[in-house]
C-alpha cells in the first residue's frame, strides 16, 4: 500500500517549510514559536489526482440528478437535507464500508 503525507496548511511542517521558501533558514528558536493548528499525517494513496476529481465529479453528477438539478444553481434550489434515524444511518454506512 502507499501512502501520501498529508499536512493542513497551518500544520508545523507546512508553517517550517513556507519560512523556509520566504526566508531561506530556520533557527531552533523560530521553529519553537510556531503555534501549529493543522494535522499531518500520512494517509492512503488514492491515485492521480485527475481520477479522484473524476469520481467526486461523478458524485456530484448523481446527487445533482436525484435533485433533479441540471447546474449547481438549480442543486441549491432543489435540494432538501432529511434527518435519518441512527438505524439508517448504520444501515448507509455498512454499505459504504462494503464498497
Amino acid at each position: 500500500v502507499k501512502y501520501k503525507a498529508y499536512r493542513g496548511m497551518a500544520s508545523l511542517g507546512a508553517n517550517i517549510r513556507r519560512r523556509l521558501l520566504e526566508r531561506g533558514d530556520l533557527d531552533a528558536e523560530s521553529v519553537a514559536q510556531i503555534v501549529p493548528e493543522g494535522v499531518e499525517s500520512y494517509v492512503p494513496y488514492r491515485g492521480k489526482v485527475e481520477e479522484v476529481v473524476n469520481h467526486l465529479l461523478g458524485g456530484l453528477r448523481s446527487g445533482m440528478s436525484y435533485c433533479g438539478a441540471r447546474n449547481i444553481e438549480e442543486l441549491r434550489r432543489n435540494a432538501r437535507f432529511i434527518r435519518i434515524t441512527e438505524a439508517g444511518a448504520a444501515e448507509s454506512f455498512d454499505k459504504l464500508k462494503q464498497t
